[in-house]
């Protein structure tokens, strides 16, 4: 297979038409896999157990409780081309013994030399023998383990499923319509009905395939408690029956939950939206929403794609305390949180928790400003370059035909790859594999526009990768800037950790971005100066040496700087050359450690101990070798070596983010 030919990904899961929330999951997760690759070829191997007809798309079928399938989709995945499966994993979904059907896949695969990752959308805090085993096998042999949160990731590792280097963490996603503006009138007639039912009212609103694990009852039973409090608040329940629910027990649930409505007297405050939706729908009926309920019952809950999807409207939350929910509306220290947690099954809190945010305008205003913040970050395009970066450290660099080989010096991404994303780059890594649980800081982030533009300046190196990365920088960056200084470190999960201040990240930040500025494209570079001018006022109250050296490095980079910009180098060589009262400064940016350098992934270790090297490779080590590199190439002292050391143009396919 040459480099031209596409790269080939198969996605293992249910699929539409089949109604469930893991086939909209992986249709939703392959329609932004095609956006964020194009030069990818996404197909889908469907686990189907009604005879469903499906589209183009679906190449392969599993019959669900047909175990010589599992083996033959193998074998025609293999002879497909297929570079990497990604498997997503429900018990539910997979025939035999806790799902152990699976198994004989997975061992196709490995038989036929393709690799596999495994999405968890379930992770048991206590799984049956059965379902420890089918699982922690199936995990074992994988390239990669994806769990949405990092409560998951250290959940399957305390339970034995995974072994930690194994992981990473990549949320759920949310189509990106949730965030614009449909046309009320564009809705099919049941959600038409459902809006006009539901005018001059405050809506308080659950959606998602029912069954009994929605906990819809408890929030029929809190509702006269609201409504004494707010006798305009109606409560519409959206979502068709679980299509397995309705299989075994019909419409039982939903005439359960209709009575219990009537014996609460309720029933003219209760709607029931009996259809399954689209994402424009649910972008409709979400934009009307006031308060969204997940009053699961269930606290060992991992994920619930509903309450990513309000999130991701800028809906504010009350839920019950299961393990997503907490990982998703727990206060980051800095701000207010997007919604307020209340016991598992607890009617008289949940009813509390929503009558207390409708009677505070500020504080449910305030509640949907940081769902908004955080809904930003889940749309669909940024979850799947989160799922591009993981699928691209695995799959194998294909050989370039000659004509495509230049001479360079010896350069391996692979590991800058691994530590960045479409925010920023991770700051610490156990060995080669990013600890997402450390996040991102200013500092690192301006070094990484550092090394991307100067790397772009080497011959022969051709890659988008870099040009991504300087278009993030500048984006953190000027997201860090505030009147007072600018915030350093932010979580996974793109909040910040620390209030705007003053220190060694803000000259660095004036370093990366005056850089940008001077070398990048012109769009980076017009959008690397606005950042900068920001920083012009935070430049002048600097006092530490090293803090103002870093900014001069930044300013001096321009190839014409304004004046203030000239006035503020002079001030800052003054500063710099007057006496110093001060304590020892760390020359922490003043060698590359060369003999560090990991010639297997392209990272750089962390540091030396008196017996041994520290064998992880973090964003700090890993971007400081760069920048001495570089250095040294660019003043001429760094010789391009010869064809001994050719790579490839691309080292491996290569895909585009959307932004």
């Amino acid at each position: 297979m040459s480099e031209d030919d596409p790269t080939r990904i198969a996605l293992v899961s249910t699929f539409l038409p089949r109604r469930c929330g893991l086939a909209t999951f992986t249709d939703d997760l392959r329609t932004a896999l095609c956006g964020v690759a194009p030069r990818w070829q996404i197909d889908i191997c469907a686990v189907d157990r009604d005879g469903l007809a499906y589209g183009t798309e679906v190449t392969t079928v599993i019959r669900q409780d047909v175990p010589a399938d599992y083996r033959r989709a193998a074998r025609a995945l293999a002879d497909a081309g297929t570079d990497l499966v990604m498997i997503q994993h429900e018990y539910g979904i997979f025939g035999g013994h806790d799902g152990g059907y699976v198994l004989h896949l997975a061992a196709g695969l490995r038989e036929y030399g393709v690799p596999y990752t495994v999405t968890l959308h379930t992770v048991p805090s206590r799984p049956t023998t059965g379902q420890a085993a089918t699982l922690a096998e199936l995990c074992r042999h994988a390239a990669r383990v994806t769990v949405f949160t990092d409560t998951a990731g250290r959940l399957a590792v305390e339970t034995g499923l995974v072994g930690r280097a194994a992981l990473a963490t990549v949320p759920h996603g949310a189509p990106d319509i949730l965030r614009s503006f449909v046309d009320p009138d564009s809705v099919g007639p049941a959600a038409r009905t459902a809006l006009d039912r539901t005018a001059d009212t405050r809506v308080l609103a659950t959606f998602g395939l029912l069954g009994p694990g929605k906990g819809v009852e408890h929030a029929i039973a809190a509702l006269p408690a609201v409504i004494a409090r707010h006798p305009d608040v109606v409560y519409l329940v959206a979502g068709a029956t679980h299509p397995e629910v309705a299989r075994h027990t019909g419409e039982a649930y939903r005439q359960r939950l209709a009575r219990l409505a009537a014996d609460h007297g309720v029933s003219e405050h209760v709607h029931f939206l009996d259809a399954f939706l689209s994402a424009s729908e649910l972008a409709v009926l979400l934009a009307r929403t006031h308060v969204f309920l997940t009053p699961y019952r269930s606290p060992d809950q991992i994920c619930s794609g509903a309450l990513t999807f309000a999130l991701t409207a800028g809906c504010p939350v009350v839920s019950t305390d299961y393990r997503y929910a907490r990982d998703l509306l727990a206060a980051d220290g800095t701000g207010d949180p997007p919604g307020v947690l209340v016991p598992c099954g607890d009617v008289g809190a949940l009813a509390a928790a929503v009558g207390d945010l409708l009677d505070d305008p500020d504080r449910w205003r305030r509640a949907g400003l940081a769902a908004d913040s955080l809904g930003s970050r889940l749309t669909w395009p940024s979850v799947a370059t989160r799922f591009a970066d993981v699928i691209g450290s695995i799959l194998r660099p294909r050989r370039p035909a000659p004509a495509e080989v230049v001479t360079v010096p010896r350069v391996r991404l692979d590991h800058l790859r691994r530590l960045t994303d479409e925010i920023g780059i991770i700051q610490f890594a156990e060995r080669d594999v990013p600890a997402t649980d450390s996040g991102y800081c200013v500092d690192d982030v301006a070094r990484l526009g550092i090394v991307a533009a100067g790397l772009s300046r080497l011959p022969g190196l051709d890659d988008p990768a870099l040009a991504r990365w300087q278009i993030g920088c500048v984006r953190f960056l000027a997201a860090a800037t505030s009147v007072g200084g600018m915030h350093n470190l932010m979580t996974y999960h793109g909040a910040w950790l620390d209030r705007p201040h003053l220190g060694d990240h803000v000259g660095r930040a004036v370093w990366g971005l005056g850089v940008l500025a001077a070398t990048g494209t012109a769009e980076v570079g017009g959008h690397s100066l606005r950042a900068l001018e920001r920083l012009l006022d935070l430049v002048e109250r600097l006092c530490h040496p090293r803090s103002v050296a870093y900014a001069l490095l930044g300013l001096a980079a321009l190839a014409d700087p304004p004046p203030r910009v000239r006035i503020l180098l002079g001030r800052g060589l003054a500063r710099l050359t007057a006496p110093l009262d001060e304590g020892d400064e760390q020359p922490i940016d003043a060698a590359a450690a060369v003999p560090l350098y990991d010639r297997r992934t392209g990272g750089c270790r962390d540091g030396l101990s008196d017996t041994m090297a520290n064998p992880n490779q973090g964003a700090e080590s890993t971007l400081a070798y760069y920048q001495a590199m570089l250095a040294v190439f660019h003043a001429g002292l760094l010789s391009i070596p010869g064809p001994d050391v050719a790579v490839p143009r691309q080292s491996r396919p290569h895909f585009a983010t959307a932004r």
